[in-house]
Order: structure tokens, then C-alpha cells, then sequence
């Protein structure tokens, strides 16, 4: 033991990780199903098979999921209880439109016997694989326990084993999984064998059918990276699980600096010719944006701006721009931004147009390397999301230049009079698209005003009324004195108040 050599701890300070740009988490289901392992779980027969083919059958196809967007790509499927006959019928009457990126086996080896290496085989033969189901876990489990061992510590090496080589891989292991005899309140707890079961999990699917009678189900979804969600789900006669009722897809909202600054960059900065690496200090930065002639609808504070372009780099990356905020002169900070090439970009780059096209005109014209397109004046900005099959998200609905892959093949010149107009419009639709509750500066002011009126009157004395016993009277003590009569103080005081709200209505009062 004196004589072992020990490998040093790996560690990071926490100031050196929040200046980490991290690589985004990537998904198989947009916001359902991230890459790591994964556990469907639920009762014999309760209709995890047909969930875990329906979800397969959709990544094969690049199909959504109950509109939660999936990345196309092959899928294995492990149908370890199952034959080719019963596999037919289901494909058959859920989704005859299958193609051979579903590749399915019925027979594979254990985790200690050689799993690993048979998914190996496979990926190398299909590189494109989004997702392993292994249907059930228990047959690639070691059954051959030891007496006396430590039945927790098996059931999470075995997971972590898992887990370890999916993250590795950059896919998805999706684990079908029968409940115990157990009924807790915590659906985690509902996992068949020890906690450690679940322990190693990236997210964990619980399907609850309480009636086998009845077609509709609870389907629990706990995941590190998404949190809890809760569906109610419906099985149908051909073996799909419909959603009823539950969360619906929404897609990512950009950070509002991130909408600002690439904004500001590429009609700015980058506008008038070839984009190239420039640097700034986040002060000067925001005192340049400042400057503009627009309004800010948010609090734009210069101290957030790197803290808030570390955490969601990756988005202003998909606008073609490279971010660091490493470089140090002195006491100051600079801010370096680069625009995207093929050789720089990082590998989960998505490029995204800053614009989108209707059919609108207002004169402008933005010149690119394939011609000239005039630029509709800015729309309201409709949710189509369900249309979208990836995490994208345009800034505006502002013009889309045609079939052009990226932001890199653009060259954008804003020929129009008055420019900084033009990009308060452009920043007006993309702070509404982030949930940035805005006013137009016009509607701002009219509010002001309003405001100010009401103040205003508020501030003026009311009538003051007095009622008379003796002569049943209403009298009014101002300068233009009215005196109303009737048979008791009611009627006068009804009288009175029509009258006074009708002179109210005319400004007479």
C-alpha cells in the first residue's frame, strides 16, 4: 500500500468552471428524452413495448412524439421477450412506414458476457445511431448473484456501466424495466430491485395504468436535465400512446443578450462589410448598443453581459459567432467575437438565420453573395414551433435568404434611410420572441400620458354633497351652484348622481 501509486485528483475551481463554455446538452426527443441512460418502467403488460417501438419507429423516421421534436437516426432494438412474428403485427398496425434504420434482434449477450462490445459492432456498422432499447433489462443483467453480496452495489455498477458507456458513445440506452410488488408514493421507488436500480439514471419513465380496463395512463417523467414532467396518455387499439393531456413543446427561448448583441453585430458591427474578430469591453459594449437610437426593454447591465454569453454561448454560435471572454489586458476584460467558418465551428453548431422572410415590402434590400431580395417590413411573430423539427429559433419573422445553409454565406447590407429605425423594429420582435414583455416607445409615452391625466383628476376636489332634512334638497356648494328637489332624499340623490355623471361624461363637471 506505501509503495502504490496513486493518480493525482483531476479538480476544477468554481470560478474556472463558470468560465467554462460548455457544449449544450443534446437530446434524442427534444425535451423529453436526453442522451444518457434512460428506464421505461411499468407493469407486465401495461404498454411499455408498444411505447418503447412507438418511440423508436419515431426517431427512425424523424417524426415528433406527441409534438416534442425527434433527431432522425437509427435505433437498435433489443426485443428480448419477443419474436419476429409479434414484432410484425405491432409495426403493422402502429406504423407500416418503417425503414431498415430500425434494426431489431432477438437475442444478445448479458453486460458481463460481452453487451458492450456487440453495441460496438454495431455502432462502428451504423454511426448514425440515436438510440439502444434493450426490452427487458433483466436479460442482460447477471443473474448469477452471490450469496451475501451486496445486491445495491450490483444493481449500480451495473447502471453506471451503462450510463458511463452512453455518454461515451453520445447516444441514448433506453432500459424497459418491470415494477416490484411494492406500492409507494414515489413513482422512482416503483423500480423493480434496490435503489440502486435508479440511482445512475439520466432520466427515469414511470407508465402507471391503475385499470386494465381502461386505455388511459399516467406516464411520470423525472430526468436531471428537464426536471419532472407529468402526461396523461391514452393507448390505442393499433398499440400508439396518444397524449391527452400534458406539457406541451416549446421550443428553447434565446437569452435576450444573446438576441441583442448578435442583433447589433451583424447589422452593426458586420453590416456595412466582411465579418472579422473585433473586441470590446463589456462596458464599451453596452454604452455602443446604448447609443442607438432604441429603446432597451430590459435591464442590459454591462457586468451580466459575459456571464450571460458563457452560459448560452452555443446560441450565439448558431448566429455565427464565436464568443471569449479570456482575454485580459491590465485590469480590463475584453470581449472577442468571431464569426463562424467551417474550419472553427464547433462541432454541435446548428446554424440559424437571423431572419425570416413573408411577403411584405418596405424598400429595403439586403445584398448577398446569391442577388438581391427586398426586406418586408418587421411582422408580429406567430408560434409555428409545431411545424419546426429541431431547437432552433429565429429572432424575428424578417426575411430568410434563399437556401442558404448558414450565416456564413451571407453578406448583408441594409440599404434603407434611416437604419437604427430599422433595427429598433428588428429588436422589438426579438425581445417579444424571448418573453420580454415590451412596450413600443410611441405606446410607452401615450401610457405616460395617460397616466399623468389620471393623476391629474385624482388629484382634483370632488363635489362635496350635502343633503338638506328641512327642504329635501340636494344642494351642491360650488361656484355654479344646482339645487334638486324630489320627494325624499333617494329620489334627489339619484337624480343628482345621473346628472353628475352624465356632466362627468362631458367634461362639464
Amino acid at each position: 500500500m506505501e509503495n502504490q501509486i496513486v493518480k493525482p485528483l483531476e479538480t476544477v475551481g468554481g470560478e474556472e468552471l463558470l468560465e467554462m463554455q460548455l457544449p449544450p446538452k443534446e437530446f434524442v426527443i427534444e425535451g423529453l428524452l436526453p442522451k444518457g441512460l434512460a428506464m421505461l418502467v411499468g407493469s407486465t403488460k401495461v404498454g411499455k413495448s408498444f411505447l418503447s417501438l412507438q418511440i423508436a419507429i419515431a426517431i427512425t423516421n424523424g417524426e415528433k412524439l406527441w409534438g416534442y421534436p425527434t433527431h432522425q437516426g437509427s435505433v437498435l432494438y433489443l426485443a428480448l421477450e419477443d419474436d419476429y412474428e409479434r414484432l410484425q403485427k405491432r409495426i403493422k398496425n402502429m406504423n407500416d412506414n418503417v425503414t431498415d434504420s430500425l434494426r431489431l434482434s432477438l437475442l444478445s449477450n448479458t453486460i458481463n458476457t460481452g453487451l458492450l462490445l456487440q453495441i460496438d459492432s454495431f455502432l462502428a456498422e451504423y454511426p448514425d445511431t440515436k438510440l439502444v432499447i434493450i426490452d427487458t433489462l433483466q436479460h442482460v443483467r447477471d443473474n448469477t448473484k452471490n450469496k451475501g453480496g451486496n445486491l445495491y452495489a450490483q444493481d449500480y455498477s451495473e447502471q453506471m456501466l451503462l450510463q458511463r458507456y452512453a455518454l461515451d458513445k453520445g447516444i441514448t440506452i433506453l432500459l424497459i424495466h418491470h415494477t416490484n410488488k411494492l406500492k409507494g408514493r414515489d413513482p422512482i421507488e416503483a423500480a423493480s430491485g434496490t435503489t440502486g436500480m435508479t440511482a445512475a439514471l439520466d432520466t427515469y419513465w414511470y407508465l402507471d395504468r391503475p385499470d386494465r380496463e381502461k386505455p388511459q395512463a399516467k406516464l411520470t417523467i423525472t430526468s436531471r436535465d428537464i426536471g419532472d414532467m407529468v402526461f396523461k396518455v391514452e393507448l390505442q387499439e393499433t398499440g400508439e400512446w396518444t397524449m391527452l393531456e400534458g406539457p406541451k413543446f416549446r421550443k428553447k427561448q434565446i437569452n435576450p443578450y444573446v438576441a441583442v448583441i448578435a442583433t447589433y453585430i451583424h447589422l452593426i458591427v458586420w453590416g456595412e462589410g466582411k465579418p472579422y474578430q473585433f473586441q470590446v469591453t463589456a462596458k464599451q459594449l453596452a454604452d455602443d448598443i446604448k447609443a442607438c437610437n432604441f429603446e432597451m426593454f430590459f435591464d442590459f447591465n454591462y457586468l451580466k453581459i459575459k456571464k450571460e454569453l458563457t452560459a448560452f454561448h452555443a446560441q450565439l454560435e448558431n448566429f455565427g459567432i464565436l464568443f471569449d471572454g479570456s482575454r485580459r489586458t491590465g485590469k480590463e476584460r475584453y470581449l472577442t467575437f468571431t464569426p463562424v467558418t467551417e474550419e472553427n465551428a464547433p462541432p454541435y453548431y446548428k446554424p440559424t438565420p437571423l431572419f425570416e422572410t413573408d411577403d411584405s415590402d418596405d424598400g429595403m434590400t439586403v445584398k448577398t453573395d446569391m442577388g438581391e431580395k427586398a426586406l418586408p417590413t418587421v411582422t408580429e411573430i406567430s408560434d409555428d414551433s409545431s411545424d419546426k423539427n429541431d431547437s432552433s429559433f429565429p429572432l424575428s419573422k424578417m426575411p430568410s435568404l434563399p437556401s442558404q445553409p448558414s450565416l456564413l454565406s451571407q453578406v448583408v447590407h441594409i440599404d434603407a434611410s434611416d437604419p437604427i429605425s430599422f433595427l429598433a423594429k428588428v429588436m422589438q420582435n426579438n425581445l417579444s420572441s424571448c418573453g420580454v414583455n415590451i412596450t413600443p416607445f410611441e405606446e410607452f409615452c401615450k401610457q405616460q400620458e395617460e397616466k399623468e391625466r389620471k393623476k391629474k383628476e385624482a388629484e382634483q376636489k370632488y363635489i362635496d354633497v350635502k343633503f338638506s332634512d328641512a327642504s329635501k334638497e340636494i344642494s351642491v356648494p360650488v361656484e355654479n351652484k344646482i339645487t334638486l328637489s324630489g320627494k325624499n332624499k333617494v329620489d334627489a340623490a339619484v337624480i343628482f348622481l345621473k346628472a353628475f355623471l352624465l356632466k362627468a361624461r362631458l367634461n362639464c363637471a
